[in-house]
C-alpha cells in the first residue's frame, strides 16, 4: 500500500511539473512572437488611431507617429459617409485633400502645406457642379479665381490677393452675358465701371470711389442716354438731365 501511494504521489508531482512546463513554454511563445510585433510597431511610436462620436459611430481614423497624425486619415459624418480624406505630416495637413458633402458628392479638393491651403483648389455644389476654382497661398485665396452659377455658367472672375478682391473684375448674368465690370482696390469698387442689361446692352457707366458711386454717371436706354448727373457717396445729387429718345426732356434737382 505504501509503494502504491508513493507512486501515485510521484505521478501527481510529475503531472504538475508537466503543466507548469507547458504554461512556461506557452508564455515564452507569446513573449517571443507577439511582443516582437508590438516592438516593431512601437519602434517609431506608430499606432493606428480611431475616434468615435458619442453614439460610438466612427468619426475619424488614421495613423499616429509620436502622437501626431501622419499619413492618410479618413473623417466621417455621423451617417457614416466620408467627410474628408487626406494626408498628414507631423500633425499638419499636407498634400492632396478631398472634402465631401454629406450626400457623398465631392465638396472641394486641393493641396495643403502646413495645414494651409496651397496651390489650385476647386469647390463643388451638393449636386456635383463646379462652384469655384483658383489658387491659394498660405491658406488664403491668391491669384485668379472663377465662380460659377449652379447651372454651370460663369458668375464672376478676377484677381484675389490674401482673400481680398483686387484689380479688374467681371460679373455675369445667369444667362452668361456680362452684367458689370470694373476695378477693385482693397476689396472696394474704384474707378470706371460699366453695367449691362439682360441682352448685354450697356445701361450705365461711371466712376466709383471707396465702394460707392461718386462723380458723373450716364444711364442708357437702347442706343440713347436716358439720364446723366452726379453721385455723391452713392446718392444722386445736384442737377440731373433726362432725355427722351436722345433729345432733351427735362432736368431734376436732387
Amino acid at each position: 500500500m505504501t509503494k502504491i501511494s508513493n507512486i501515485q504521489k510521484g505521478d501527481s508531482v510529475f503531472h504538475k511539473n508537466e503543466r507548469r512546463i507547458s504554461i512556461l513554454v506557452f508564455l515564452l511563445f507569446i513573449y517571443l512572437i507577439y511582443p516582437f510585433e508590438m516592438k516593431a510597431i512601437s519602434k517609431d511610436n506608430k499606432k493606428y488611431n480611431r475616434i468615435y462620436y458619442a453614439d460610438s459611430t466612427l468619426q475619424a481614423e488614421g495613423w499616429m507617429i509620436d502622437n501626431l497624425e501622419s499619413g492618410y486619415w479618413y473623417f466621417y459624418y455621423p451617417n457614416g459617409k466620408t467627410e474628408s480624406i487626406g494626408n498628414f505630416k507631423s500633425g499638419f495637413k499636407d498634400g492632396y485633400w478631398q472634402f465631401y458633402h454629406n450626400n457623398g458628392q465631392l465638396k472641394s479638393e486641393g493641396k495643403y502645406r502646413g495645414s494651409k491651403e496651397s496651390g489650385y483648389w476647386k469647390t463643388f455644389t451638393s449636386t456635383g457642379k463646379l462652384l469655384s476654382e483658383g489658387n491659394c497661398k498660405h491658406g488664403k485665396k491668391n491669384g485668379f479665381w472663377k465662380f460659377y452659377f449652379e447651372n454651370g455658367k460663369l458668375k464672376e472672375e478676377g484677381e484675389i490677393v490674401d482673400d481680398t478682391i483686387k484689380g479688374h473684375w467681371k460679373f455675369y448674368q445667369f444667362n452668361g452675358l456680362l452684367k458689370e465690370e470694373g476695378s477693385f482696390e482693397k476689396g472696394l469698387r474704384v474707378g470706371w465701371w460699366k453695367q449691362y442689361g439682360l441682352e448685354g446692352e450697356l445701361i450705365a457707366e461711371g466712376p466709383y470711389r471707396n465702394g460707392l458711386k461718386n462723380g458723373h454717371w450716364k444711364l442708357f436706354k437702347g442706343d440713347y442716354i436716358e439720364s446723366e448727373g452726379n453721385y455723391i457717396s452713392g446718392i444722386k445729387k445736384f442737377t440731373w438731365t433726362f432725355y427722351q429718345d436722345g433729345d432733351f426732356d427735362h432736368i431734376y434737382q436732387y
